[in-house]
């Protein structure tokens, strides 16, 4: 208790009174005691009453100088006894005379404060009871006053009047210092009382601002039977109630998904275990008023709210994050079957070593199954001779701004102290904002044994040769053809393996490609036929009309209408004969301009009703020697992301320009927008932002491959909620 509690609390204003009239009684009192005994004893001489009054005066008078170490209760208590002492004992002498039976009205006073009420009621009872029986014998002549105190004589002296004048006087300062202070005393109490409401009125203001600031909702519940003791006003519009009023006549199981006794239970076993063993967190199925279920996130904790026992819960709405693990979910069970089809091993390892994802061809070949991941005394391991060589290649990697390692071969000793030798790359991938290493390696040991043969055979010869010179020179021109033609195989192998991440990437676009291509000269060749009977049908029917008959507008409007079906069907046969050349060795010169064109043609289905595509193509000459079909794909992924990114109305925007050393083209959309978080893994493979089922993430990353194979790069600006800008640019003479 601070300082300002302790001078109002009760205590305290009782030991103020009690001092105040301490101080005010000794100093009256020994006033009166002077004035009334010298009176008395010119009167009547020396007598047992002035002894009697005198230690009064003197207890009095010790207690008033020792008050502050002394309790309340032990100075009121003696307050008690001196004035029960002092009133009988003069009543006892002088009857009716007595001076100081007006003490008797402080009496009630002090008593008030050591004893019970009753217990005090009963002492002022018994006090009065005792006078009147003091005053009974004085009546009768069993007690006599002193001489010299005779009434009929007493009472007609003046002294007898100031002495008696001077009690009251006494008794009345008493009284009014005591209830002056115990005004002012209790005035103070009253304004600290105020200013504490204030501070607890605003406490409670800010209370309840931060209560129903936060974004979550909150309930206070009672601690020992659940029932709801408050709400804040989220919690109102996480579950759909008008008023707090409302809510307070609820239950937990009235807002839980079933409103039942089993529910009830389990929501007052949560409670009390929050009571009793701390801090509970769990998901709950919460029921709004409509009757709508929605997942939620509850943490209870005990508190003491307003000196009673209470449970805080803190209630968050995760529906959106369960949809969200649901499609992720599905997502890593699409991408773990790709992967586990793959013939390579495939393996993702944080920068410490350990394993958090492989297919199973690494537990095949290698012998590492999942439960030695992050076991880092596995016996499987890179070959002590090269672990230098790979550690040095990431760690170059890593310090750089390359996304992957070289080629590299190495050996490495599998579970079962196999030796065997890899080949592969290792490569950056971030996953939820952390680097690891993705290593995708085959074994190439069967080759490394061939070659290790072939050297072993190369040094036979050299022996052979020393030993029958005789006999290979009749053989040598066969010898090396065969040599020269092994030195080729080896030569057209080494070619092979470098191009083995190159064909890895482009694996799943060429078997999409090839049967698009098919399909699309397909297409292209069975639609040129009925289109060349279609047209060879309207030139005959318009001659024959034009030769028998007389001419007619109308007819003739009728044939231009299937002279243009045909010339617009004839457009989009040259738009699938431009997508399905897919030589991949056919460079030629190109105006992309007319595959532009081309790619809006197909998509004109797309786009015709609610798109509106501007194009501002520069007036220069945009030829650019590539690939045709490779970037008419490109294009076409590209205006198909952004059609597919405008949901209802909106633009394209397709800008070409052109310097002395590129070719650029800017594609703006006025769709969705892209994520800030999503920009740096749009071109990894598999990644999609599109519905399950809607996409496979392979669109942006074959793009990237195809801009990079012609020397090209990629660049993405986006914002969410006002669309995307993807620029291309093409060196004007490809490398």
């Amino acid at each position: 208790m601070n300082n300002s509690e302790a001078f109002h609390s009760i205590e305290v204003v009782k030991e103020d009174v009690i001092n105040t009239s301490l101080v005010v009684s000794s100093v009256l009192g020994l006033i009166a005691y002077t004035f009334s005994n010298t009176a008395r004893y010119f009167n009547t001489g020396f007598n047992v009453s002035l002894i009697f009054e005198t230690a009064v005066i003197a207890t009095l008078l010790i207690i008033t100088f020792y008050r502050k170490k002394l309790s309340n209760i032990t100075k009121a208590f003696i307050m008690v006894m001196l004035l029960l002492f002092l009133s009988l004992t003069d009543a006892y002498f002088y009857g009716l005379l007595s001076s100081t039976r007006v003490y008797l009205v402080l009496l009630p006073f002090y008593a008030i404060i050591y004893f019970p009420f009753v217990h005090g009621l009963a002492i002022y009872f018994v006090t009065i009871l005792s006078f009147l029986i003091i005053g009974y014998f004085h009546s009768n002549g069993t007690l006599a006053i002193p001489q010299g105190y005779e009434a009929h004589e007493y009472i007609v002296r003046f002294p007898p009047w100031i002495i008696i004048a001077i009690h009251i006087t006494l008794v009345g300062m008493v009284i009014m210092f005591i209830t002056r202070k115990f005004f002012n005393t209790f005035s103070d109490l009253i304004t600290a009382l105020h200013g504490q409401n204030s501070k607890i009125s605003e406490n409670e203001r800010n209370y309840r601002e931060i209560f129903n600031s936060t974004n979550e909702a909150i309930f206070l519940h009672n601690a020992i039977d659940g029932k709801i003791y408050d709400v804040n006003n989220v919690m109102l519009k996480m579950y759909g109630y008008d008023t707090k009023e409302e809510v307070l006549k609820l239950t937990v199981k009235d807002i839980s998904a079933k409103n039942d006794n089993e529910t009830d239970e389990k929501a007052q076993m949560l409670i009390r275990k929050a009571v009793e063993e701390g801090a509970q967190v769990f998901d709950w199925v919460s029921k709004k008023k409509n009757g709508e279920l929605f997942h939620s996130e509850v943490s209870l904790k005990s508190s003491e709210i307003g000196g009673k026992g209470r449970v805080l819960a803190v209630v968050r709405d995760i529906t959106e994050r369960k949809k969200s693990e649901l499609a992720l979910k599905e997502s890593e069970e699409r991408y773990r079957t790709i992967i586990e089809a793959f013939p390579e091993i495939i393996m993702v390892s944080d920068l410490a070593g350990n394993i958090v994802f492989a297919n199973k061809r690494l537990e095949e070949v290698a012998g590492i199954s999942p439960e030695d991941y992050i076991n880092y005394k596995r016996k499987a391991r890179i070959h002590p001779e090269d672990d230098a060589m790979v550690r040095k290649e990431i760690a170059t990697m890593i310090e750089s701004d390359s996304m992957h390692t070289p080629l590299i071969e190495n050996r490495f000793i599998d579970a079962w102290g196999n030796i065997h030798w890899f080949s592969g790359i290792i490569s950056k991938i971030y996953i939820n904002n952390h680097l690891y290493l993705q290593t995708i390696t085959r074994d190439i040991t069967d080759k490394k044994r061939a070659e290790e043969q072939l050297d072993k055979y190369r040094n036979h010869l050299e022996i052979l040769v020393k030993e029958r010179t005789e006999e290979l020179e009749a053989t040598n021109e066969e010898l090396s053809a065969a040599n020269n033609e092994l030195i080729s195989q080896r030569e057209e192998l080494e070619t092979i393996l470098n191009k083995l991440q190159t064909t890895q990437k482009q694996l799943i676009q060429s078997e999409k490609m090839a049967s698009l291509g098919v399909l699309a000269a397909g297409i292209a060749h069975e639609l040129n036929n009925p289109l060349n009977f279609i047209k060879g049908g309207a030139d005959a029917l318009n001659i024959l009309i034009s030769t028998h008959y007389e001419y007619n507008a109308e007819i003739q409007s009728l044939i231009d209408v299937v002279h243009e079906g045909v010339k617009r069907a004839g457009k989009i046969v040259s738009g699938l004969n431009h997508y399905s050349r897919r030589n991949d060795k056919a460079f030629v010169e190109i105006d992309v301009h007319k595959i532009i064109e081309n790619c809006l043609l197909m998509l004109q289905n797309q786009i015709k009703n609610n798109i509106t595509v501007e194009n501002a193509f520069t007036e220069e000459p945009f030829v650019l020697k590539c690939n045709e079909g490779k970037i008419h794909q490109a294009i076409l992924n590209l205006l198909t992301n952004a059609v597919h990114a405008i949901d209802g109305k909106g633009k394209i925007i397709i800008k070409t320009s052109r310097t002395a050393t590129d070719l650029q083209i800017d594609i703006t959309d006025t769709g969705c927008g892209i994520p800030r978080k999503n920009l740096s893994k749009i071109l990894d493979p598999f990644f999609t932002t599109k519905d399950p089922g809607k996409g496979t993430g392979l669109g942006l990353f074959i793009t990237h491959n195809i801009v990079e194979e012609h020397g090209g790069s990629m660049h993405f600006e986006s914002q969410v909620g006002v669309g995307t800008q993807v620029q291309l640019s093409f060196p004007v003479k490809h490398p």
